[in-house]
């Protein structure tokens, strides 16, 4: 099912998912949108032209009246990617705090395929690096806070995971356990302090219930706020959509070179 709203060409698929409308990019630029089943057929269209600036936010028209690429993102930043071909190299990458730039070291490319997915590989490696850096700590910030608030129950052990769908999910075991999605690591840290939150709150809740919102309220009192802004910035893969730009970069770079949109 194809709708056109406003410049937009979105093509519907019906699906069995329960947790709401989901909105991604095919590798071929579509802007495809995944709605549960029991969604109405007739307001579909409805809903997305009242969803209308934030798709426009989200997914930008470049000059061909086409979807843009994104790129990836750290800590709610665009980062500056610098390539560089270096035969001998004892790491795939280097990350600089201040100016937000990525450093990625590539092997020289002997096809465009085979350089999409080391390119793709090493920014796992750097989500994955920076997540088993970071989430830690604010996992054990949040917990005290949980504490502060007077809740009970046992902390939960982190682990940290690439997830298609979810940005965390927690296991009631003993101890309970939070996964989170490594790929939050691009959004703002506030928005990583939502998603714990969300986790920590189902310790008195399994189901999204009464309860389950009483305790979201009293952790996280701007919830709705955090909540909409992680929807506006956060998308999966956080990759460049065509990688190919990077590689036909490199082969004519030798020494590196910068591309990317810097804030």
């Amino acid at each position: 099912m194809t709708i056109q709203v406003e410049e937009y060409t979105l093509h519907v698929k019906f699906t069995r998912r329960k947790n709401g409308i989901l909105f991604r990019r095919s590798k071929h630029g579509e802007l495809i949108v995944n709605v549960p089943d029991a969604y109405p057929r007739r307001a579909v269209k409805e809903y997305l032209e009242g969803r209308i600036d934030w798709i426009r936010n989200k997914f930008p028209m470049n000059k061909k009246n086409e979807p843009s690429s994104f790129f990836p993102r750290y800590l709610g930043k665009d980062l500056s990617i610098v390539v560089s071909l270096k035969k001998s190299r004892t790491q795939n990458w280097e990350f600089g705090e201040r100016d937000h730039q990525l450093t990625v070291y590539l092997n020289p490319p002997e096809n465009t395929e085979k350089t999409d997915q080391e390119f793709k590989k090493i920014l796992e490696d750097f989500y994955r690096q920076k997540s088993l850096e970071l989430f830690p700590l604010l996992l054990n910030s949040a917990w005290s806070h949980y504490r502060e608030k007077g809740l009970r129950g046992t902390m939960p052990v982190l682990a940290i995971r690439k997830m298609k769908q979810r940005l965390g999910s927690m296991k009631l075991s003993s101890p309970p356990q939070i996964t989170l999605n490594s790929h939050i690591i691009s959004l703002p840290v506030t928005c990583i302090e939502h998603v714990l939150y969300h986790e920590l709150a189902h310790l008195s809740s399994r189901y999204h219930d009464k309860k389950f919102y009483s305790v979201l309220k009293k952790l996280d009192p701007d919830y709705v706020q955090r909540k909409q802004k992680l929807f506006a910035d956060f998308y999966l893969p956080p990759y460049l959509s065509d990688i190919s730009h990077a590689a036909s970069f490199v082969e004519n770079n030798t020494h590196g070179g910068t591309f990317g949109i810097t804030k």
